[in-house]
C-alpha cells in the first residue's frame, strides 16, 4: 500500500512541475456520494446465471489539481451494501453475494474551462482495489468469507460548476475494468479456487469540491 501511494504521489508531483496552472481553482478537495450497480458482477464469471444484482452506495473524497489544459485527480472510495446480489438460477451453486471494497483511483486527462462557471474534464486512469465480503452457496460447505485485491483501468468524465466562492458542485461518471485473482471455490465439482471478484462497472458520483488555491 505504501508503494502504491508513493507512486501516485510521484506522478502528481511530476505532472505539477511540467505544466503551468490556472490563475484560480488550482487545487481542490472534494467529497461525494455515488452508486455502483451490480457490484461483484457474478454474471460475468458465469453468463448463464440470472441475478438480482447487488447495489452499493459509494462514499469518497477526491483531490483534484487543474492545469492549463490538463488535470490530475486522485481519490478514495468505499462502498456500503444497499442490497445483496441474489442468484435466481443456481447453475453455478452460487446463492448470493455481499461484497464491499475500497478503491484508490488516479486519473490524468484534459481539462476544459466553461467560461467562468466551471470546467469539463475527462481522461484515463488506473485504480487499486481491496475487497471483502461473503459468497453464499447452495452447498453450505462452500459458503465462505472472502478477501481479495486487484488492479483496474478505466476512464472518467466530470463536470463542475461554481456554486460559491471557491466552492464547486461536481458530477462524475467513472468506468473501471478490473478483477482480482481466483479467490473462492464456486462449485463442489471443482477442487480449486476458480471464482474471482469482478470490480468492473459504471459509477455515478455527485459531490462538492472546495478549492484551497
Amino acid at each position: 500500500m505504501k508503494r502504491i501511494l508513493f507512486i501516485i504521489s510521484v506522478l502528481v508531483i511530476i505532472t505539477s512541475c511540467c505544466f503551468p496552472v490556472f490563475a484560480k481553482e488550482t487545487i481542490g478537495v472534494g467529497a461525494h456520494i455515488g452508486m455502483h450497480n451490480n457490484t461483484g458482477n457474478p454474471d460475468t464469471y458465469d453468463p448463464s446465471i440470472q441475478i438480482d444484482p447487488q447495489n452499493s452506495i459509494l462514499l469518497g473524497f477526491s483531490f483534484k489539481t487543474n492545469y492549463t489544459f490538463l488535470f490530475t485527480r486522485f481519490g478514495a472510495d468505499i462502498t456500503f451494501l444497499i442490497n445483496k446480489g441474489r442468484v435466481r438460477e443456481n447453475s453455478s451453486e452460487i446463492a448470493s453475494t455481499d461484497i464491499q471494497y475500497l478503491s484508490l483511483p488516479l486519473f490524468i486527462g484534459c481539462n476544459f474551462r466553461i467560461l467562468d462557471t466551471g470546467n469539463l474534464y475527462m481522461g484515463p486512469g488506473v485504480s487499486y482495489f481491496s475487497a471483502r465480503g461473503r459468497i453464499n452457496s447452495t452447498v453450505p460447505t462452500l459458503s465462505e468469507d472472502i478477501s481479495a485485491t486487484g488492479w483496474g483501468f478505466g476512464f472518467i468524465t466530470g463536470i463542475e460548476y461554481s456554486l460559491l466562492l471557491k466552492i464547486n458542485i461536481y458530477f462524475e461518471w467513472e468506468y473501471l475494468n478490473g478483477r482480482s485473482g481466483s479467490s473462492i471455490q464456486s462449485q463442489s465439482a471443482h477442487e480449486w479456487d476458480d471464482m474471482y471478484i469482478d470490480f468492473t462497472g459504471h459509477r455515478l458520483m455527485l459531490g462538492v469540491r472546495y478549492y484551497l488555491i
